[in-house]
């Protein structure tokens, strides 16, 4: 398991800014998701969000998502920023970190399980063949 905390500066409609410590985590047991657990204080309703990972290897590259969760990079002082944008039904939040910081995250987890070798960690195989055998 690899897990990063980073900060996160929760972008409000008021223009404040409030940094927070939010929590990646990628297991090798479910390769193709990402496990965001952001804290209480942001004003969502869920703090622990589940997307894919490829949808964040895309978004650190150009403007990707649909839905719950969409990711982008955008220009920052220091560097590049990274954009994250959660929404459900009744709350959305809108993020922004260093994108350095979290492409050296996702790095490590591809070193861990390569792009296109997820399947051979999700087991299926074994459970077939359990299925099978009953």
């Amino acid at each position: 398991m690899i897990t990063r905390r980073i900060s996160l500066r929760q972008i409000p409609d008021d223009s404040a800014v409030h940094t927070v410590t939010a929590t990646f985590v990628y297991s090798p047991l479910r390769p193709l998701e990402v496990r965001l657990s952001l804290p209480g204080s942001v004003g969502l309703a869920r703090t622990d969000w589940v997307f894919a990972r490829d949808l964040l290897l895309s978004g650190v590259r150009g403007p990707t998502g649909v839905g719950a969760v969409s990711i982008w990079p955008g220009p920052g002082e220091s560097g590049t920023h990274l954009y994250i944008a959660l929404s459900d039904r009744d709350d959305c939040a809108l993020f922004r970190t260093d994108r350095d910081e979290l492409t050296v995250w996702l790095l490590r987890t591809l070193a861990l399980v390569p792009r296109d070798q997820e399947a051979c960690h999700l087991g299926v195989d074994e459970l077939i063949d359990r299925l099978l055998a009953r």
